[in-house]
């Protein structure tokens, strides 16, 4: 027995070594850099670096982020790609030729590799000089880029990961001691022997194929939910987790490798059995004319206790509004499935019993609310007011809320220019955009409710979007930060109406901000749902998160853009707490 236990633990320690790729994990490369400039318009900074020693740059990758000049002077990016680097380039985008920009305290890791000697760096398009530990850069064009003519010795930091360093420890044991087990009573004229020994080294690979790639996400796209969390055996006070047990089994089942495989295969063989329609517990979708519905459909209306709750808090918002002489408006966008109930399996006398709410709301409180559910209906036999494999509304339903909203702020700014359709260059794709990004993907429903596999879901997408793009947009001027607890975009457009506007609210206003800044000489947006590091209690609390940008931008209009599914949300606006 001994003896065994001793090749067990020899041959586990063998396997750990050969493993060390899955438990001793790299961290990503941090680089980081001081800039500051005469100018103060946002640049674009591209971070190259080289896998050799090659200046040619052969075996490169790259990062890209923008840095608001106005807003940071440290510029920060990271990299996951294991190989070390060899050599760093730097590319200055959107910068002023002629003007000069200083970069200082270039390191990698936080300041664990420092690249001290900036008369190392050389540019071809820059003329470069070096004034009190900063390199200063004159480019020549809007674009300068900076070679770093010395080595690289930057090396990512190990994480060493405890979990599935047991998991191999502990299954790599039992299979040797097993396994040692079995050939000590090992008979040559048994061929059952023979054949238990090869299922169980057959079981035992399979065992081991989804524990080595763990998945490390906090978030599952594919299913919009966060993964569990490893819990530790022992608490922060020292005291045991009785629940370990249960942790671990949520932690594995959520997170081994082929999990998204399974899942594909699962919902793929789900959809392909569904007769008419296929649904899951948060989405249906007609195979027929592949229209998707959040579900339930026929939600469930407020009641009077959170109806006087939300006026109080829209009352409460709008009280501060006015102190600081700014006019409020609410954009209440209606949920798709009652614009196209007829597109539905349900009776097509369904009405939208969030209509009620609404106009009670609006009641209690002296806000002009917009509820453009006519407006919307009425359109939606022109052209597509509503993605049909996504929530939000298309660009031609933003333009149709567009016009309900101005027409109601011409009453107090009857001078407003309003911005007609054909001001827009108009593009088609069966692709959605309708998010932060301005990217076009499958979409949200897709995405997240029906969880069809890539291809299933790329069949579905048989519909061609309009998609607006406002003929002068060379002339607004755009930036965009998207940091820990801050979603903002700043617009610039001098041909219109002098007046500075506030957009806030939910995803619904990303493509209402395709065409809502060419009405207004300044417009910022906050967006309020989906930001990083803020708790969901937390996001509709506009006075707690946002209250020093109001006072600091003092805008003359705020847009409060939200879906009626938000409606008890607005409880919170005034919440300083």
């Amino acid at each position: 027995m001994k003896k065994r236990k001793f090749i067990s633990i020899a041959l586990t320690i063998l396997v750990i070594v050969v493993t060390f790729n899955y438990w001793l994990i790299s961290r990503p490369l941090t680089f980081s850099m001081d800039i500051k400039s005469q100018s103060e318009n946002p640049i674009i900074i591209t971070t190259v670096l080289n896998r050799k020693d090659d200046p040619s740059f052969s075996k490169s990758y790259e990062n890209e982020s923008e840095i608001n000049l106005q807003k940071t002077k440290k510029y920060n990016i990271s990299f996951r790609q294991k190989t070390p680097p060899k050599r760093l380039r730097l590319i200055l985008n959107q910068i002023e030729p002629h003007v000069e920009y200083q970069i200082s305290n270039l390191s990698f890791r936080d300041g664990k590799y420092r690249i001290n000697d900036l008369s190392k760096f050389k540019s071809k398009n820059a003329k470069l000089k070096i004034n009190d530990n900063s390199l200063v850069i004159i480019p020549n064009s809007d674009t300068a880029t900076l070679d770093y003519s010395e080595r690289i010795t930057a090396k990512q930091a190990k994480k060493f990961d405890l979990k599935i360093f047991l998991i191999i420890g502990t299954l790599s044991f039992l299979l040797f001691l097993k396994l040692t087990s079995y050939l000590a009573d090992f008979k040559i004229n048994k061929n059952a022997s023979r054949l238990d020994i090869i299922f169980l080294a057959i079981c035992a690979a399979l065992l081991f194929i989804p524990m080595f790639n763990i998945n490390q996400e906090v978030k599952s796209e594919q299913e919009n939910r966060n993964l569990a969390e490893w819990k530790t055996l022992f608490n922060k006070d020292n005291s045991i987790n009785l629940n370990f047990g249960k942790d671990y089994e949520s932690w594995i089942s959520d997170r081994f490798g082929m999990r998204k495989l399974l899942i594909n295969l699962y919902q793929g063989f789900s959809y392909n059995i569904a007769s008419r329609y296929y649904k899951t517990s948060k989405a249906y979708l007609d195979k027929k004319t592949n229209w998707e519905f959040s579900l339930p459909i026929i939600s469930e209306s407020l009641t009077s206790e959170q109806i006087e709750k939300s006026a109080d808090g829209l009352i409460g918002f709008d009280n501060f509004c006015k102190k600081n002489n700014i006019k409020l408006y609410l954009l209440v966008v209606p949920k798709k499935e009652y614009i196209y109930m007829q597109e539905t399996f349900l009776s097509q006398n369904n009405t939208d019993n969030y209509k009620e709410p609404v106009e009670k709301i609006k009641e209690k409180t002296s806000i002009p609310v917009i509820y453009p559910f006519k407006e919307l209906k009425e359109a939606s036999k022109e052209n597509y007011v509503f993605f049909k494999t996504d929530p939000h509304w298309t660009d031609f339903g933003a333009y149709t809320g567009y016009k309900a909203l101005i027409k109601e702020m011409k009453k107090d700014y009857p001078y407003l220019k309003e911005v007609r359709q054909d001001d827009f260059n108009v593009s088609q794709n069966n692709l959605i955009r309708s998010d932060w990004g301005r990217d076009f993907y499958r979409g949200h429903t897709n995405c997240f409710l029906i969880n069809l596999p890539e291809k299933k879901a790329l069949k579905i997408l048989d519909t061609k979007y309009n998609y607006y793009t406002h003929k002068d947009e060379k002339n607004m001027k755009k930036t965009v930060i998207d940091v820990s607890k801050l979603k903002k975009k700043s617009f610039k457009y001098e041909k219109v109406a002098d007046l500075k506007v506030l957009m806030t609210g939910t995803s619904m206003n990303e493509d209402l901000t395709e065409i809502l800044p060419y009405t207004f000489k300044n417009t910022i947006y906050f967006r309020l749902n989906g930001v990083k590091d803020i708790p969901i209690s937390e996001e509709f609390k506009i006075l707690k998160r946002l209250k020093k940008d109001i006072l600091d931008y003092k805008p003359d209009i705020i847009v409060l853009c939200i879906t009626v599914g938000n409606l008890r949300a607005l409880k919170n606006l005034a919440s300083e707490d």
